[in-house]
């Protein structure tokens, strides 16, 4: 049984973000002539003090990109592996003899160094040109810029229910994708860990953009944080200690509490109807607690309070 990471883009999307029309892999070669065939597996020498590239083109396969390391020194080493030229994103051992390592980076420029006890050896590149259009990049669908969300699902090809990763996600996650969201398989087809991508309609509408109840959440994340700032204002109570406020006061502040672990256990469930309406109503309880507080705390019978703790 595999894994399969689920990224759902959950992100506001406040800031601008690009999102091109994709057309086809990386390194599709429509409308120009026939390249000649690469080999499917790159292949890295690591020398005493070098490291060596003896496939500077290579294309991936449908698992992803086949990395054949060749250890020609007398000990074991590790292989740095990055995007750019001196910055690693990963790495592997390269044990004394030919190692073989598969990996799931995009097309482009691929950078390797041998890593000794004490150095690293210059960074060497290798191209990974997508002739046969593997990498999946999606439809075209517009995506948000960050991953607000992460989710796992077991998925195994071939099991009973779940002929894709796409529909292992779909019926892992059916209680929160609706019918209007987009989920699409991203990378290379037979990944060992597939991802999928998508946006959900409930903060995503037509072409990608926010629609209006990401914004009525954003406002009331936010408003529910900085209404604590208004508090010296909003409190008209003649006491300031708990110990001397009336019923009023110390009702209002019972049913706040109540209301924001309520709210804090419902974030952490899936959504469901009745759990929708109990944090309606939290929420509403938990706002009209400050919104209120000027008549409540002003009306409210509180008991004298000596001079000693008093602010006059």
């Amino acid at each position: 049984m595999r894994a399969l990471a689920l990224g759902l883009a959950l992100s506001l999307g406040l800031t601008a973000c690009g999102a091109g029309e994709t057309t086809g892999g990386v390194g599709s070669t429509e409308g120009s002539e026939p390249e000649a065939a690469l080999p499917d597996v790159a292949r890295v020498v690591c020398e005493d003090g070098a490291t060596r590239v003896e496939t500077p083109s290579v294309k991936p396969q449908e698992d992803g990109i086949h990395l054949q390391i060749v250890n020609e020194t007398a000990e074991d080493l590790g292989l740095e592996i990055g995007e750019a030229q001196g910055e690693p994103v990963m790495g592997t051992n390269a044990d004394r003899g030919t190692s073989t390592e598969i990996l799931e980076l995009p097309p482009g420029s691929i950078w390797l160094a041998c890593r000794h006890r004490e150095a690293v050896d210059p960074w060497v590149e290798i191209q990974v040109v997508d002739q046969d259009g593997l990498w999946l990049e999606g439809t075209g669908a517009p995506m948000p810029c960050t991953v607000g969300a992460l989710g796992t699902s077991d998925y195994g090809p071939d099991t009973r229910g779940y002929p894709t990763p796409i529909e292992a996600v779909r019926r892992h996650y059916e209680e929160r994708i609706r019918p209007g969201d987009v989920l699409e398989q991203l990378g290379y087809p037979d990944e060992k860990v597939p991802l999928v991508g998508g946006i959900l309609d409930a903060w995503y509408g037509t072409g990608g953009k926010v629609n209006g109840n990401a914004y009525n959440m954003a406002f009331t994340m936010h408003a529910s944080v900085m209404i604590f700032f208004l508090l010296p204002w909003l409190d008209q109570s003649p006491v300031k200690s708990i110990r001397y406020k009336g019923p009023l006061t110390k009702t209002a502040l019972t049913l706040f509490v109540i209301a924001f672990f309520v709210l804090g256990y419902l974030g952490t469930e899936s959504v469901t109807g009745g759990r929708t309406l109990a944090a309606q109503i939290g929420t509403a309880v938990y706002f009209l607690f400050f919104f209120l507080m000027p008549w409540y705390s002003k009306m409210d019978k509180c008991r004298p309070e000596p001079a000693r703790v008093g602010l006059k």
